[in-house]
């Protein structure tokens, strides 16, 4: 009983400093982004974010280009960037639906979220054990009234570093 209680409390240790080490890199001030999973199926791997409008106004998005680097040292890009290898990456509709979203603009209501699936079909490396990097481009000022805002270098990014793979 007694190894069984320590085993457990390792156990949970060990998962919560896995989950310490993602970080989230999020460039708007009225959005709160969350890594949620990521779990790979044979040769496709599905990455869920929840973005949530904390401003006190309905919002829109526009989500962009994808790039993800795993720690075998693949890169998966978003197939309007430069598509790579046998992967093909983009964001789709629903957790239930892979079919690839036809907008990238995106209504989110005062106080509620929006999840996001990007998913990479096949070809998705069966050794990698996590994604170091992912980086998803994030204009966040769409509403009607306001005008865009990107940099001179680019839009602004969601990164997302160090998070587990999950097979199932």
């Amino acid at each position: 009983m007694k190894q069984q209680i320590i085993l457990t409390v390792c156990g949970f240790m060990m998962a919560t400093t896995a989950l310490t080490q993602v970080t989230v890199k999020n460039p708007s001030p009225n959005h709160n982004v969350e890594f949620r999973r990521c779990i790979q199926t044979d040769d496709n791997a599905f990455i869920d974010l929840m973005i949530t409008n904390t401003s006190n106004e309905d919002t829109k998005i526009r989500l962009g280009a994808i790039e993800i680097y795993d720690d075998e040292g693949n890169l998966y890009k978003d197939t309007r960037i430069g598509h790579t290898g046998p992967a093909k990456v983009f964001i789709v509709t629903s957790t239930t639906d892979n079919s690839p979203l036809r907008s990238s603009e995106i209504s989110i209501p005062e106080g509620t979220f929006y999840r996001v699936r990007i998913m990479i079909s096949g070809g998705f490396d069966k050794y990698a054990a996590e994604i170091k990097l992912l980086k998803l481009d994030f204009v966040w000022d769409l509403n009607t009234n306001a005008r865009i805002r990107i940099r001179p270098s680019g839009p602004d990014q969601i990164e997302v570093r160090n998070f587990p793979i999950i097979r199932e």
